[in-house]
């Protein structure tokens, strides 16, 4: 396994841990985005694909942490998705959400 490669995950993990008590969602945002970017290098490095990418130990942190700040794993919110996919057709279609 190439070295800078094991280094640059390592270095994902550090970061995300960071992100586990975080409280601005575009910084999360953002973090990730700069997460996603480098686990597509290691993936196509590896020469694996997007499986490893959604399901990594990285992203399923941030993908929870952005959930959280967003009030979707809130207790009472099973049908939070639900109600801001409806939203967005709504405010898509000029109508109030």
């Amino acid at each position: 396994m190439n070295k800078p490669m094991i280094e640059e995950e390592r270095t994902l993990a550090r970061q995300v841990l960071g992100v586990t008590e975080a409280c601005n969602l575009s910084g999360v945002v953002h973090s990730m985005s700069t997460a996603v970017s480098m686990l597509w290098n290691i993936s196509s490095a590896r020469g694996i694909g997007t499986k490893f990418v959604n399901e990594h130990p990285v992203m399923v942190i941030y993908a929870e942490r952005c959930a959280t700040l967003t009030g979707y794993c809130a207790i009472g919110s099973l049908n939070t998705y639900g109600d801001a996919l409806n939203a967005c057709y709504a405010l898509r279609d000029g109508k109030d959400a």
